[in-house]
């Protein structure tokens, strides 16, 4: 009597629960050698790859149950390597700005862009400086977004060339996302198109994640708020630590505190990276860059540092002051703004007016979080 005839006169019972043992174990094999194909070799613990083969494939149930336990080294991804993650990314940074700084970073020279009869952008030159945060101003309809799309290689310009010294991190106005996707997992995709594996990535997950602070966010993209959207889209622009960052309408359709959240980021870039973006919200251009350029009608009307701008074609009677007022010894500093109107009156000055405690953004930003 062979092995097969003594197993079809076992009990009926016992035959399925040796046949339903045998699947157990041969899917526990399966998945073992999956898994362990998968893992990278930095992740493999204690014996190489080849071994665990051998592990799994002879010590039956036991090996694959030995593998899972020990063999690899398991953690969330994108949690680990740094307690200040998103400082570290903006580290990254450090050693490449002292690279050259003398020549732009991006040039447009006579760029010309038509839609059929309609002109969108007409002779577009501009120099953007290494390591400078540069504002792209214009009002909507003026041709932002066609000269950002040209500078991406996405349009074609119809005459002139854009420059791009370095490699290049970008956000479109509207970002898109697979809305199924956590920012983790969305981030490990943009981090492998960048050629980033193992540890490596591991590490500029985490980092992009705190940048965007995002890092205790776990439920899909479509369920984040649009500021929260934003912010992972600049942090898969930053993921790979590019010398040059594009925005394009960062903090278009954002509350105020996204609003603020976002232009720390980008000001945390001033020195690290060269960051040119578009915007037609003057505040945020005054908030954090450092050059400007105006776009009007397809054309750049004036460039230069953001005092320079707002000399020329500002009021130029016109004087801001910002200081804070020291407190009395009975804690009220109500007389500090009568006593510098009464100064500045003696001294000739007309239309006299000053607003306490900053803007109505801030007193909205501070109302908000005391909520929270």
């Amino acid at each position: 009597m062979n092995g097969f005839e003594e197993l079809r006169n076992l009990p009926q019972g016992l035959q399925i629960a040796l046949a339903v043992l045998l699947a157990v174990q041969v899917t526990l094999i399966i998945a073992a050698l999956i898994v362990l194909a998968r893992t990278p070799k930095e992740k493999t613990k204690h014996l190489l790859k080849p071994i665990w083969v051998l592990v799994i494939l002879l010590a039956n149930d036991i090996g694959p149950i030995i593998f899972f336990a020990v063999g690899r080294e398991w953690g969330r991804e994108g949690r680990r390597h740094s307690d200040r993650p998103g400082a570290a990314l903006l580290d990254r940074y450090d050693a490449a700005a002292a690279a050259d700084t003398t020549a732009p970073t991006i040039t447009f020279d006579g760029v010309r862009k038509s839609y059929g009869d309609h002109g969108v952008l007409g002779d577009v030159t501009l120099e953007v400086p290494h390591g400078s945060v540069f504002g792209f101003l214009g009002p909507n309809g003026a041709g932002k977004t066609t000269a950002l799309r040209i500078a991406m290689g996405f349009s074609r310009a119809d005459a002139g060339v854009v420059k791009l010294s370095g490699h290049v991190g970008y956000l479109p106005d509207v970002p898109a996302f697979d809305p199924w996707a956590t920012p983790a997992e969305y981030l490990r995709l943009c981090g492998r198109l960048e050629g980033l594996r193992g540890e490596e990535l591991d590490a500029r997950v985490a980092e992009a994640l705190a940048v965007s602070r995002l890092e205790s966010v776990e439920r899909p993209i479509s369920g984040l708020s649009r500021g929260m959207r934003q912010r992972l889209g600049i942090a898969q622009a930053l993921i790979a630590t590019p010398g040059i960052v594009i925005l394009d309408e960062p903090t278009s359709a954002l509350d105020p505190i996204a609003r603020r959240e976002v232009l720390d980021v980008i000001a945390s870039l001033r020195g690290r990276a060269t960051v040119f973006f578009s915007t037609h919200a003057m505040a945020d251009v005054e908030a954090v860059c450092d050059r400007a350029a105006f776009l009007g009608r397809g054309r750049i009307l004036a460039t230069g540092t953001v005092a320079e701008l707002v000399e020329r074609f500002g009021d130029a009677g016109r004087v801001t002051a910002t200081f804070r007022a020291p407190e009395r010894d009975n804690g009220s500093s109500a007389n500090i703004a009568a006593e510098v109107t009464r100064a500045l009156a003696d001294a000739g000055c007309r239309d006299i007016a000053l607003a306490p405690g900053g803007s109505l953004d801030d007193a909205f930003a501070t109302a908000l979080k005391e909520t929270r």
